[in-house]
């Protein structure tokens, strides 16, 4: 199999972003099976985009893809820091996917799965959110989501650093204390 490095990538992280991209190839098996309110994504292994409604089914829902890039994550953000945590690390100038919601989610959690460091970036009609390490080095966003479509970013800590990730997306309960729910965000 012969490998072109995307342009937007510098030369000396195109042998890291290739590994990654061979390791999704060898360990994805592409989204799961959706039915019930879920509409199926492209037919593309990884870099998929989705349409989601409450009380979609299965729950969880995973969409893979390769973490990383050179772009500041808070220049492409446009802040430093959200509510939700830091915009810190580096991330594509291009979304990893797009999905869309198609009414309110009064919980939805967004969590990468993977074996780097990384971090995320949702920019949609509530505004932008970022984070880094919600579950150990893994980000994730959950709250309240609006209808409508979104971008998501999923990069590195460090810039120039690739690695394979799954994005899971689920329904989940938040505490009804803003106490705790801000302590869900700190993770």
């Amino acid at each position: 199999m012969t490998f072109a490095c995307p342009l937007r990538f510098r030369a000396a992280a195109c042998q890291s972003f290739a590994a990654a991209i061979g390791a999704i190839a060898l360990l994805a098996t592409g989204v799961r099976a959706q039915s019930g309110d879920l509409r199926p994504p492209n037919d593309a292994l990884f870099f998929q985009n989705l349409i989601l409604a409450p009380a979609f089914n299965p729950d969880p829902q995973f969409l893979r893809g390769v973490a990383g890039g050179a772009e500041s994550a808070a220049e492409i953000a446009g802040i430093d820091r959200t509510p939700t945590g830091s915009c810190g690390g580096a991330i594509n100038d291009l979304p990893n996917h797009r999905i869309y919601l198609e009414d309110v989610f009064e919980s939805l959690r967004v969590r990468v799965r993977s074996e780097g460091d990384s971090i995320l970036v949702v920019r949609g009609p509530g505004g932008t959110w970022c984070n880094d390490d919600y579950d150990g080095r893994d980000a994730g966003i959950a709250g309240q989501w609006l209808p409508g479509a979104y971008e998501i970013w999923v990069g590195s800590y460090e810039a120039d650093e690739f690695f394979p990730y799954e994005l899971e997306f689920s329904e989940v309960i938040l505490p009804s204390s803003h106490r705790d729910r801000d302590a869900i965000f700190r993770r």
